[in-house]
């Protein structure tokens, strides 16, 4: 499972559930059923043993020994040699298939799994290997039917609309600690569950208590500040908001989804434009940017380049210089054998990954673009901030554009002669014109006028030793 962003939805609606004042007039239960099936429209599926003692105390979750599993007798020696965490299909012992065997409980030893680094499992089941499985599942109907679960255990979970239980959640989160976090999750997922509904359905959503009750809270608390930066958590740029095929939104083919996007986001276009008057918010938007550059280039991978094409031609050079008596005569096959080899086997892999990085940097040069034009903007509000001119000029250096990049260096130095940074940045341009002693002089002279510079005496003893 990978997308833990709707995983850690889920957890955090079950604890704030759990301790809501009204937690035992609600019915829980059917609400963790519901989350559950939300969670699993997605690559991600609710972790249990994140909150299980909440999932148990409120009936979702139901543990046995697996002795009382039905087909136990009959799958003895399975059961019995069950170890860890493993998932239990509808025919115990074969291979999961979504259609004809799909899981339908768990095996869970938890110091066998996780050792020391379980937290939320009740002590009384931490050195216990145990069947585990929810209500209104296959195996649940099957302990209902076998009259193992009776009363109100054996009544199926009612089906809650998802934006009734959110609501109820976050005024529960706000009343235990003021869960900023929390809120700015939901706003920023509820796009998802909308995704999921008949396009006829959303105009009615638009108009639905809890979505404008959601809605306020989010205004209230002020919590589109907050980005959480990370999958569909991470709130829509202006950028995204002001062009929805970014999104992955057709305006024609999806009137319904627009209209509803438009509504549900204008706080956050209302955000944007009122931070947009402030130049340290194009700054921090840079900066992240920046952030993003930094990561994305630790995934390119030099090693995977071009030089096995060469090596065949190369290598036959090399031999033909050699005298002929200082070669083994299976040396001179060697070459045509490691071409033909490279050609069926390699060059396919390389074109690959080749590809991948061509992407890769591509996507470097994008942010590297949008970067410099949220500086252009925090500069025009804010013309002396010399860092943001600094930060701009790196970033022409990683587009490969020397003139711009010196231009924004050399307006450093028409407002600060003594600036080091702009020194620096000179240097680093002179570096990339492959002009060591002129990036010597200028990274030199920066660390003379501040000797403090700890990004000048790195590359200058990257470059030259220390000074």
């Amino acid at each position: 499972m990978g997308m833990h962003e709707f995983e850690g939805l889920a957890d955090g609606l079950v604890l704030a559930l759990d301790g809501s004042a009204d937690s035992e007039q609600l019915d829980l239960r059917s609400m963790y059923a519901s989350i559950a099936a939300f969670v699993g429209n997605w690559d991600a599926s609710l972790q249990h043993f994140h909150v299980l003692e909440q999932l148990l105390y409120h009936r979702f979750t139901y543990v046995f020994p697996v002795q009382e599993h039905p087909d136990y007798e009959a799958n003895k020696e399975y059961f019995d040699n069950l170890h860890g965490y493993e998932t239990i299909c509808r025919v115990p012992g074969l291979d999961w298939d979504g259609e004809n065997n799909p899981e339908v409980g768990i095996f869970c030893h938890p110091e066998e799994e996780w050792s020391d680094y379980v937290t939320s499992i009740p002590p009384e089941l931490l050195n216990k290997g145990m069947l585990y499985f929810d209500a209104g599942g296959e195996l649940w109907e099957r302990f209902v039917a076998t009259g193992r679960l009776t009363g109100k255990d054996a009544q199926p979970p009612k089906e809650i609309p998802l934006e009734e239980i959110i609501l109820l959640a976050l005024n529960a989160s706000l009343l235990q600690e003021e869960d900023t976090q929390l809120i700015s999750i939901c706003y920023a997922l509820i796009p998802s569950y909308v995704v999921t509904k008949q396009p006829a359905e959303l105009p009615a959503l638009m108009q639905n208590k809890s979505m404008h009750e959601i809605r306020e809270i989010v205004i209230d608390t002020d919590a589109c500040r907050y980005n959480n930066d990370y999958g569909y958590c991470q709130m829509p740029s202006p950028e995204e908001l002001a062009d929805y095929t970014l999104l992955d939104i057709d305006e024609e083919k999806m009137p319904e989804l627009v209209a509803f996007v438009d509504w549900w986001y204008e706080p956050l276009k209302m955000y944007y434009a009122e931070r947009g008057s402030h130049p340290e918010y194009w700054t921090q938007l840079a900066h992240e940017t920046m952030k993003a550059i930094n990561e994305q280039r630790g995934n390119l991978d030099y090693k995977h380049s071009p030089i096995g094409m060469a090596y065949a031609s190369l290598s036959e050079n090399i031999l033909k210089k050699l005298p002929e008596e200082m070669l083994p005569s299976w040396i001179h096959a060697a070459p045509a054998q490691w071409k033909q080899y490279f050609t069926a086997e390699e060059l396919p892999e390389m074109e690959t990954l080749i590809a991948a990085m061509k992407n890769l940097s591509e996507s470097i040069r994008e942010k590297a673009l949008q970067a410099i034009s949220y500086f252009d903007k925090s500069l025009e509000l804010s013309p002396d901030n010399w860092m943001a001119l600094y930060n701009q000029g790196l970033c022409f250096i990683e587009l490969q554009q020397a003139q711009e990049a010196l231009a924004a260096f050399n307006a450093i130095l028409s407002k600060d002669p003594n600036s080091d940074y702009a020194y620096l940045g000179i240097g680093l341009c002179e570096l990339m014109a492959e002009r060591p002693e002129l990036a010597k002089e200028a990274i030199s002279k920066a660390l003379a006028l501040n000797p403090d510079n700890q990004d000048a005496a790195a590359y200058y003893a990257y470059m030259w030793g220390q000074q």
